[in-house]
């Protein structure tokens, strides 16, 4: 019913879904409108930033799958955390270092309203960051022959430490711990035994027995 200026107005609360439409018409005169929901999003979709895999770790940057996501904020058991990239189907960020217990809340507020799940925290989920195209791990070389800095995250809290396999062969770890200047993000230089083939060949890490993801890794 319209006011005396012919005006009607009324209030409409967009859904979950990716996308919402209200259509308004007079005759053979119509108009739609468009609005994003509420952020929606699974526990299951709450991933390792790196190696997509689920679940995620105090200290390690995570990424949250779903719709209607764009501009959110993000709380990890009602603690604000950093927000890397915020798209609507997608948020990378940073999972507080002193998160703990087996299960954690992750919240995603918008202007449109919030949303939670129920999330594992891991002590340990090691991922190393890879090209999708190519399956290329973050890996640079160094000026030292047949040493290479590896990306990741993930290695949490555990005191255990960090091991890694190039060909199936182990290689030496000569360090681990925190890349400077990212928060979240690890760096682990390892030394490639002698006798691995060149080419590309697959590489992983593990801490405390949780392996990462596999990557390539280019030998020459």
């Amino acid at each position: 019913v319209t006011d005396e200026l012919g005006i009607a107005r009324f209030r409409w609360k967009p859904g979950p879904g990716p996308l919402n439409e209200l259509t308004a018409s007079i005759g053979s005169t119509g108009v739609v409108a468009a609005a994003l929901g509420t952020p929606n999003f699974a526990a299951a979709s709450v991933v390792n930033a790196a190696s997509y895999a689920p679940g995620i770790s105090p200290g390690g940057i995570a990424t949250i799958f779903g719709s209607n996501l764009a501009s959110g904020s993000v709380l990890v058991n009602g603690q604000p955390s950093q927000v890397f990239y915020s798209g609507n189907r997608q948020i990378n960020f940073l999972v507080p270092a002193g998160t703990a217990g087996s299960k954690v809340d992750v919240a995603v507020t918008t202007t449109a309203g919030s949303s939670s799940a129920s999330v594992a925290l891991l002590p340990a989920s090691p991922g190393i960051f890879f090209d999708t195209a190519t399956g290329l791990g973050a890996i640079l070389t160094t000026a030292a022959p047949n040493i290479f800095e590896i990306y990741a995250t993930g290695l949490g809290t555990l005191q255990s430490p960090v091991e890694a396999s190039v060909a199936g062969v182990a290689a030496k770890v000569l360090f681990s711990g925190s890349a400077p200047g990212f928060p979240g993000l690890n760096q682990v230089n390892v030394q490639i035994p002698d006798g691995i083939p060149s080419g590309l060949q697959p590489l992983s890490i593990s801490i405390g027995g949780v392996r990462s993801n596999e990557v390539k890794i280019r030998i020459k």
